[in-house]
């Protein structure tokens, strides 16, 4: 990720604090501990930023069929506590919905590898309607499953059950549009691109206790209503879950996550997005145009770079309790329909860290009140650029350094309070 310099906190008098609010012109970086000031903005400069498009790569359908046994699809609720641990986090979700304990399909087309393992490369013999694929299957060790080995066919679930180090090639589950749920669990699987493109019925998708890595695209266009991320090291490549328009929840518990970027681009539908117990490192652009409504996070470490969530205009609130939270330049950018953000409210310590890079909430025009928590609190230039309906920032800490112009074009009567003083 990209860093901003380091903003040097400096005792500030209140004529400084004048061009924190667009009233003149030159460097200032602010620090208070005794005062705090209420705002009018005025300033002469124009309003310059940067607006980027995605076009949605192009793809094509082949065709194959068949399949048929039972299951019961795995919802995850929230808050039963457990112990099952990854190697960070406890796990704080309920997990006793998950199923761990399917029966291994048999009768899968097997071809041996050189190195004497085997790839999966059909539905062959076997009738099951929900595949469920490990590391030894027919008495034979598994590592891949081919390239459009199950292309098409009319399968129910897909379940990778105790499968360590198994590669998924391009596009092997491509056009199984039967698919109401995918599931790894205790497993170790990469996923190359396009491997459920246009795939799946209302799917729940997964991933419990696992290591993963899911190749650019892997889950394009599918039609997805859950993902469920618990206990997993996850590297998610870019536009995994590129156009699933149908995700109404997006779970991340007890997980360390590399997220790429644009991997929800114009997905979603109002879509709730929840991050707790987890180090989670967001690419520019992660979530891009995402048709989200809400974000909650708990006692986690987020990095969210440049334009994360750029253009997400459903979006409604913003609730992060963090340990350290860095929210990169234009990260919120135009989400015109946000009205509350409230940022490590709940700690009281000073032991967390803010950072909102430039422009972080320009252009969030509904932004109405701003709550942030105790610690060490970094506010660069612009962070609340014309948000033109703000009445009110609230800051515990005292510990505070503003930029430059950082309510410019904000109501001249937005009231900011800091250190407990007004």
């Amino acid at each position: 990720m990209r860093k901003n310099k380091i903003i040097v906190a400096t005792v500030i008098s209140v004529a400084m604090l004048g061009l924190m609010f667009g009233c003149g012109k030159g460097d200032t970086t602010t620090t208070d501990t005794t005062t705090t000031d209420t705002t009018t903005i005025e300033e002469t400069s124009t309003k310059d930023t940067t607006i980027e498009n995605v076009n949605k790569d192009s793809t094509e359908k082949d065709t194959d069929d068949n399949n048929t046994t039972e299951t019961e699809q795995s919802v995850v609720e929230k808050n039963e506590s457990e112990t099952t641990t990854n190697n960070t986090h406890e796990v704080s979700v309920d997990t006793s919905k998950i199923k761990t304990d399917y029966v291994v399909s048999s009768g899968l087309e097997l071809k041996e590898k050189s190195d004497g393992t085997y790839e999966i490369t059909g539905k062959g013999t076997c009738t099951d309607e929900i595949i469920v694929i490990s590391s030894e299957m027919d008495n034979k060790t598994i590592s891949v499953v081919s390239e459009k080995a199950f292309n098409s066919e009319e399968i129910k679930g897909i379940v990778f059950q105790d499968a360590k180090d198994i590669k998924v090639d391009n596009r092997a589950f491509y056009y199984c549009d039967d698919l109401s749920l995918v599931q790894i669990v205790n497993s170790s699987v990469e996923i190359d691109e396009y491997n459920f493109y246009d795939s799946c019925d209302d799917a729940t998708v997964i991933f419990y206790n696992s290591t993963i890595k899911t190749d650019s695209h892997a889950f394009d266009s599918a039609d997805i209503a859950e993902v469920s991320i618990i206990a997993c090291d996850m590297e998610i490549g870019d536009r995994t879950f590129y156009f699933c328009d149908n995700i109404n929840k997006f779970i991340i518990d007890s997980s360390n996550l590399k997220i790429g970027e644009y991997i929800l681009y114009d997905s979603g539908d109002d879509m709730e997005l929840s991050i707790t117990n987890s180090k989670v490192d967001a690419d520019s652009h992660a979530f891009d145009s995402c048709a989200m409504k809400s974000i909650y996070s708990s006692k986690c470490d987020l990095d969210f770079d440049d334009r994360v969530f750029y253009y997400c205009d459903k979006l409604e609130t913003v609730n992060i309790d963090a340990n350290t939270l860095e929210v990169g330049e234009y990260c919120f950018y135009t989400c015109k329909n946000l009205i509350e953000v409230n940022l490590c409210v709940n700690d009281s310590t000073d032991n967390t860290s803010v950072k909102l890079c430039e422009h972080s909430f320009d252009g969030c025009e509904s932004l109405e009140t701003v709550k942030i928590g105790n610690g060490k609190i970094e506010i660069d230039d612009r962070v609340f650029y014309y948000c033109s309906k703000l009445k009110e920032v609230m800051i515990e800490s005292s510990n505070v350094s503003f930029g430059e112009y950082v309510f410019y074009e904000c109501p001249k009567d937005a009231k900011v309070t800091y250190g407990g003083k007004t």
